[in-house]
């Protein structure tokens, strides 16, 4: 039986073979490196897929509240006009400055719920204009509580004013600053029934009540700082309206938010009010929170840093 014989390798098949296997092994390993990558970016791309298709049935419902919500003071007005067109010759002029009065509320509330859709547009694409530049808070407010008077005297509502402080700068925008205070102040009046108050207090303080808010919702009294000490402003909205459930609080500031208190004259409510309130406070760099009882009315709450320092810089 012939013997078999085994001729060795030379060196260079060997070289050959172990290149073969190590190449083999890297390509092995740059595939499982190509499969995990390509899952990692298939979870991303599924996490984008619902975050786009969350933002689609967000614009969807908020489409069809602002088309039911715009549905009802446009309704007014084209009968308003339509009264008016066929009756102007048979009603007295009284009866026609009241639904002259009536269409002008409408087109107004219209107006309202047209700006916060652009505001809200305009904060969450970044397009929101915030140069800040030093402000006079107490005139600024008192230009809004003055406006919003007569608009409250409609439902017998008295506005109070409120404050103990000499002039006091914050560095804010004034559009801005005014859109928040019409919003909380028009929200103290719509939800308040005929015949109460609302006040309005603008407080100096030294610490900042929102770390105490955080904390355990226990708001400490105004410590009377000075306009040369107080580090704070605080403006504090309260109204005697039905005050907020336990529910409410925790939905407050959420977009889309209809809370279990309704307008006590027939007003329009997109629940959108709080939510961009809240996201233009923060731009300004303040805090905005609630405290209420059911039933007791609530008090919303502003803050924002002074900025005598920077002010000796101008």
């Amino acid at each position: 039986m012939p013997e078999l014989q085994v001729k060795p390798r030379s060196m260079q098949e060997q070289y050959r073979s172990l290149g073969g296997r190590m190449q083999s092994a890297s390509s092995l390993i740059e595939l499982h490196a190509t499969i995990a990558q390509l899952k990692e970016e298939n979870i991303l791309l599924r996490q984008q897929n619902r975050l786009l298709q969350h933002i689609s049935a967000e614009q969807d419902d908020f489409l069809l509240m602002i088309a039911h919500d715009l549905k009802n003071p446009l309704t007014t007005i084209m009968l308003g006009t339509s009264f008016l067109q066929q009756r102007w010759r048979d009603i007295s002029l009284q009866d026609i400055m009241t639904k002259l009065r009536k269409m002008q509320e409408s087109a107004f509330h219209m107006k309202e719920m047209l700006n916060r859709l652009l505001t809200t547009s305009a904060v969450e694409s970044g397009k929101l204009t915030t140069i800040l530049e030093p402000l006079e808070i107490l005139s600024s407010m008192a230009s809004v509580v003055h406006e919003y008077r007569s608009r409250a005297s409609e439902k017998d509502i008295i506005i109070h004013l409120d404050t103990s402080l000499p002039a006091t700068h914050i560095m804010s925008h004034k559009g801005i600053l005014r859109e928040v205070m019409e919003n909380l102040l028009s929200n103290a009046v719509k939800y308040s029934p005929s015949n109460k108050q609302v006040w309005v207090r603008i407080l100096g303080t030294t610490y900042s009540s929102y770390n105490e808010h955080l904390f355990d919702n226990i708001q400490p009294e105004d410590d009377g700082a000075s306009n040369t000490t107080c580090n704070f402003i605080r403006i504090e909205i309260q109204d005697e309206g039905p005050g907020l459930t336990s529910i409410d609080q925790k939905q407050l500031f959420k977009k889309f938010t209809r809370l279990s208190a309704k307008p006590t004259a027939g007003e329009d409510s997109t629940g959108l009010g709080l939510s961009i309130v809240k996201k233009l406070v923060e731009t300004l760099h303040g805090h905005i929170w609630c405290k209420s009882i059911y039933g007791q009315g609530a008090t919303f709450i502003v803050e924002f840093p002074v900025t005598d320092r920077l002010l000796n810089n101008f």
